[in-house]
């Protein structure tokens, strides 16, 4: 009977990811085309990072920080004021490969939906962080069983793209970064951070047009590019974002199989 129940439960799951052939077609990586982009072959002369944190109901709390990055004799040099100013020397050198990075991630397509490679999301990962948690229970256990009938990366998907919903409370932290890159030739673009993880969506305004995209790539180069006292870098990290993702797919697990059990019970009821 255990056997017939653990199939049950795995099948159970599996069927939750059904529909997989036109899903993956359709959602693959999400992407569409940017408006046409003359920028992405324009060189990069200077950057804006103002990061500030709003408390609501209480707009006199407020913490903010701003790097100033610029070229100046071919050298990239950034300046820091407000929070974690005096952490690294006015007039830094910065790595020219740092400032390519961020170009390059602004000229991907934009990403319409969380994706889990974008997000380095995979069988290997979440097998590695999964396993910790639910192979703790006994040889036996329900629990385990449903474990190594995953990875089931269609689940996890909906799973995570649900965290991405709605971020604000009655009382909430808002955590907000604002960026301007300029461009040789007068042309510039601006993006704003969203209240999601790794602070996305991002919203990047281009030729008078804002289009949203959940590319965490953007919120890596950031972080590159900022000292680790800014303020608002852990969220660009998605410092916590695996330990989110194990919990919720933890509980999803342990929700379905109570359900399974519970239908069991009933069934074995005279």
């Amino acid at each position: 009977m255990a056997i017939v129940f653990f199939l049950a439960l795995a099948g159970a799951l599996l069927a939750q990811s059904g529909r997989k052939t036109d899903r993956k077609a359709r959602d693959s990586h999400a992407v569409t085309p940017y408006p046409e982009n003359a920028d992405a072959q324009k060189t990069i002369f200077g950057i804006d990072i103002d990061s500030t944190l709003n408390f609501s109901g209480h707009s006199e709390f407020q913490e903010w920080s701003a790097i100033f990055i610029h070229r100046e004799k071919g050298v990239f040099r950034r300046v820091l004021r407000g929070k974690g100013a005096g952490s690294v020397a006015d007039g830094e050198a910065i790595d020219a490969a740092l400032i390519e990075a961020l170009h390059a991630a602004l000229n991907e397509p934009p990403i319409v939906k969380p994706d889990l490679k974008n997000l380095v999301i995979n069988v290997d990962w979440f097998k590695e962080y999964i396993s910790a948690s639910l192979m703790q229970s006994s040889p036996s256990s329900p629990k385990q069983a449903v474990s190594k009938s995953f990875p089931d990366l269609a689940v996890v998907k909906r799973i995570v793209r649900s965290m991405f919903n709605d971020q604000t409370s009655e009382f909430s932290v808002s955590p907000i970064v604002r960026v301007t890159v300029f461009f040789d030739g007068n042309s510039q673009v601006e993006f704003t951070s969203g209240a999601g993880p790794f602070m996305l969506p991002w919203y990047v305004m281009r030729n008078g047009k804002e289009i949203p995209t959940y590319n965490a790539n953007i919120s890596r180069a950031l972080v590159a590019l900022v000292p680790p006292e800014t303020l608002n870098r852990d969220d660009l990290t998605g410092q916590d974002f695996g330990v989110r993702v194990v919990d919720a797919v933890r509980q999803y697990i342990e929700s379905h199989w109570k359900l399974l059990h519970q239908r069991r019970t009933v069934v074995r009821t005279p």
